[in-house]
């Protein structure tokens, strides 16, 4: 697995910061799935990383509630319960909404572009396609947007925020990378207009749309597994 750094991570980072990232984007991509146990020499072999970061950054996510200790040194990827889904949107509103109306006042025509460049790769992508394909452009487009807001802390804490849950399995209901692209083209015309209020409310809209979807997708697995 190739580990992806976020814009906003310094690049001097410990070890076990290291394995911390690797482990979250492993399960934000669905490399491990909620309920799955798995042990932590296999996590070190996956990730191309030794155990002891590994244990360390396994410590960590503990007291986060993204994993749980299991038996034999395994740790078991938390489940994902539409309680926590809707705290962890809500937390993702508020910082996001933030960082779009600062990156607002900040927007250029090279950065546009950007954006309008990574939606157009999205929208040649379909609901079947691997997400480990979909979710980094998806990713980039709005790292684009939060690195333009100037705040370090805020675009961290963000990242931290959406590699908690399971990215990939957003990419699963029909349609969604379709109402994904149009959210987009609102939001960079809002964006591009200046507007940080609009912004606020196109990227607001977007995470309530993304969250609906996402509860209908695990539902339906749910259905599915029982």
């Amino acid at each position: 697995m190739n580990l992806t750094r976020p814009s906003a991570v310094p690049e001097q980072l410990t070890k076990r910061e290291v394995a911390e990232i690797a482990i979250r984007n492993a399960i934000e991509t669905g490399l491990y799935k909620p309920g799955q146990v798995i042990s932590q020499r296999q996590i070190a072999e996956d990730l191309g990383l030794s155990v002891t970061p590994i244990r360390e950054a396994v410590l960590v996510m503990m007291g986060n509630g993204i994993v749980d200790r299991h038996k034999h040194h395994s740790i078991k990827v938390c489940e994902i319960d539409e309680k926590r889904l809707r705290e962890i949107f809500s937390v993702r509103r508020i910082l996001e909404q933030q960082a779009v109306r600062l990156a607002a006042a900040n927007m250029t025509p090279e950065i546009i572009a950007r954006l309008d460049r990574l939606n157009r790769m999205l929208d040649i992508m379909e609901a079947g396609d691997d997400p480990a394909t979909i979710n980094p452009i998806d990713r980039e487009f709005h790292q684009t947007i939060f690195a333009a807001a100037g705040n370090e802390a805020l675009i961290w804490t963000i990242d931290k925020v959406k590699s908690s849950f399971p990215m990939y399995a957003l990419w699963g209901e029909s349609g969604r990378i379709g109402k994904s692209v149009a959210e987009h083209c609102d939001l960079i015309e809002a964006l591009g207009a200046g507007d940080a209020e609009a912004s606020a409310e196109v990227q607001g809209r977007h995470l309530a749309n993304g969250l609906d979807d996402l509860l209908i997708f695990l539902d339906r697995e749910k259905q599915a597994q029982a």
